[in-house]
């Protein structure tokens, strides 16, 4: 709309220039004034015969001149700050540069215009970059089967050695399934490392193919390659101990995966 408008009116200017510069012909220059009018008529305005202005409207050959003066003006305009006071008196003394100035005036109001409206408007949301954000994550189920374990009411057990269970390192939906004689209810969950608790979470065990389990989800993704314990222990004091290590490696580990 913009480009279409500005088309258009350079288009009209450029008609109004060739049609009053080709549609009075003068040949013989019959009334027309003399060169120095016509320049003062273009560089000061003001001091110029009123007259000459509308016979600028009928005699193509004074107005082409008078462009060919107007085009020096802008060249010196360009060079050194206008006189202000002179552009002023302008649409008074000279109607057809002053036509000019306000058409560009115009042009360039409509242009800001529809660029302030162009900000306006509301623009749709840029699609979300991929790689920037981290997405959900993802738990995968597994099963830690502590039957061979016999619940003490002591955190140690002295003289007897456990195997250790590998863990994958990565986030996961754990399956606890407690020894034979487990009852259901709830159990105190933790990770430790050398003796120091790094994850801690209260569930409820229940009867689950006659088997008593836990269920939960740990991200073992944010700690790092080691040997910890795994604890389950009860409100009345029974308490289980399976050492386990976390692995890199994608080798199946000595759990069970569902």
């Amino acid at each position: 709309m913009k480009r279409d408008s500005q088309i258009d009116e350079r288009r009209l200017l450029k008609f109004g220039k060739q049609y009053l510069s080709e549609a009075f012909p003068n040949p013989d220059r019959i009334g027309c004034p003399s060169e120095d009018a016509l320049r003062l008529s273009a560089f000061e305005p003001q001091k110029a015969d009123p007259v000459l202005n509308e016979h600028l409207t009928c005699c193509s050959p004074c107005f082409t001149r008078y462009m060919d003066f107007l085009a020096e003006l802008q060249q010196e305009l360009r060079q050194k700050r206008p006189r202000w006071k002179e552009v002023l008196t302008w649409p008074k003394t000279a109607p057809l540069w002053a036509g000019t100035v306000a058409v560009a005036a115009i042009v360039l109001t409509v242009g800001a215009y529809f660029a302030v409206i162009q900000n306006q408007v509301p623009r749709p949301p840029l699609p979300p970059r991929v790689g920037t954000e981290p997405g959900p994550v993802v738990f995968s189920p597994f099963t830690l089967d502590l039957r061979h374990l016999s619940p003490t009411r002591a955190p140690t057990v002295k003289g007897h050695q456990q195997r250790v269970v590998d863990l994958p390192r990565e986030p996961l939906e754990m399956s606890v399934v407690l020894p034979v004689g487990s009852e259901e209810g709830t159990y105190q969950l933790s990770l430790k490392a050398k003796g120091t608790t790094v994850w801690t979470e209260r569930t409820h065990a229940h009867l689950v193919e006659h088997k008593v389990t836990l269920q939960v989800k740990l991200d073992l993704a944010k700690f790092p390659v080691a040997i910890y314990a795994f604890e389950v222990e009860t409100a009345n004091g029974l308490f289980l101990r399976q050492p386990v290590a976390l692995q890199n490696s994608r080798s199946e580990p000595e759990g069970k995966r569902k």
